[in-house]
């Protein structure tokens, strides 16, 4: 969710939370909380995977909708086998 009266998203990304305890993390995270007002704010270890889903739906949610990819009743390549043939 945005803050209000912003229009762009600020989201905080802490890497490497698998490089501390659970208590220095939580520390960690209170401080960055304390430097600004976030939208979100994100533990996260890409050695262990873990949280990147997360902040990936994070960051796709943030996005303003767009325009449709394709026509409205027109079938999407991903309905079509590899070389754009009906699967």
């Amino acid at each position: 969710m945005r803050k209000e009266g912003r229009g762009t998203p600020v989201v905080a990304i802490a890497t490497k939370s698998d490089a501390v305890d659970r208590g220095r993390l939580m520390e960690h995270l209170l401080a960055v909380d304390a430097l600004g007002q976030w939208d979100d704010v994100v533990p996260v270890s890409a050695v262990r995977g873990e949280q990147v889903d997360v902040v990936a739906d994070l960051l796709v949610g943030h996005l303003p909708p767009g325009p449709p990819l394709y026509p409205t009743g027109e079938p999407d390549r991903r309905a079509r086998g590899r070389h754009g043939r009906r699967a």
